[in-house]
């Protein structure tokens, strides 16, 4: 039963002393700003300290190295052991670790970094894709609605100069019907008064008479 315990313990004494149990602070910036990772040592650590060292997947810094600055140039390590950058970019984001020994070579302090660098440009980049994004179904649904009622707009106009036109025609029909059907009357009657002829029962039987008379003579000067 003691030595799962045992074990255990070992263990945890081993991942302090690794780094592995240190807390891990959170620094949060933007491509172009003054970062500034302090080590938190005293003046009394400082006298008793050799070696400060810091690590990145990018870099490797050390108070023994004859060159204190950073390979990009962008940052150095100060006396008090802190890390302060003049403009950090996207590729300065990760994990950095503080590494402190004293003059036998026993580290004495670890502490961790994780930063964070946020480009601005990207996020407005995202944000606008974000914006066209939502922008685009938007367009999709209200375009084909916009030509649906422009359709529908002109079908009814159409439709409506159809009906118009349709009683414009009986309109110009019915007047034509009443015009041909009053030239027709106005025909029939003139035939009928032509037709008509007045009776003079006296003037026509003295026609005949006369008629009778003048042919009678006209035979007997034939016979003489």
């Amino acid at each position: 039963m003691l030595v799962p315990v045992c074990l255990s313990i070992l263990m945890t004494m081993m991942m302090k002393s690794d780094g592995q149990g240190a807390s891990v602070e959170t620094v949060t910036a933007h491509v172009g700003d003054a970062v500034l990772l302090s080590s938190d040592l005293q003046e009394v650590e400082l006298g008793v300290i050799t070696d400060i060292r810091w690590t990145h997947p990018h870099l490797l810094i050390s108070l023994l190295s004859d060159d204190r600055k950073c390979h990009h140039g962008r940052c150095e390590l100060l006396r008090n052991g802190s890390l302060r950058f003049s403009r950090v970019q996207t590729a300065d984001s990760g994990n950095y670790k503080l590494q402190v020994f004293d003059a036998s070579g026993m580290r004495v302090k670890v502490k961790q970094y994780q930063l964070e660098v946020d480009d601005v440009n990207n996020n407005n980049n995202g944000s606008n894709a974000r914006i066209n994004a939502a922008v685009v179904p938007v367009s999709i649904v209200f375009v084909p609605v916009l030509l649906l009622f422009v359709i529908l707009f002109v079908v009814m106009k159409r439709s409506q100069r159809m009906r118009t036109g349709q009683v414009q025609e009986n309109m110009y029909e019915v007047m034509h019907n009443l015009h041909g059907n009053k030239r027709k009357e106005e025909k029939v009657e003139r035939e009928e008064e032509s037709h008509y002829v007045p009776c003079h029962p006296a003037v026509s039987m003295a026609t005949r008479t006369t008629t009778r008379m003048s042919a009678g003579v006209e035979a007997n000067q034939l016979l003489f």
